[in-house]
């Protein structure tokens, strides 16, 4: 795990407060929770991202191979 020094201002961390507050949570625990599910949230769509870029890579070389045995 490593640690990182945030600068909030005053009216964020008010309301990152009040939330985490109504989530029964410090306003650490709260701002760690928020940023581990954004990060697995954005995560999960780079994943598929690159999964449809490598499909698309293997679909235009399958057209290649296809176009070169119809030439040969």
């Amino acid at each position: 795990m490593k640690r990182k020094l945030i600068d909030l201002d005053l009216e964020t961390e008010r309301r990152l407060s009040i939330l985490a507050s109504a989530n029964g949570m410090s306003l650490k625990k709260y701002i760690q929770y928020v940023l581990f599910a954004h990060g697995n949230e954005h995560s999960i769509k780079i994943e598929k991202d690159e999964k449809k870029q490598k499909d698309a890579v293997k679909n235009q070389l399958s057209i290649l191979d296809d176009t070169n045995s119809i030439i040969k």
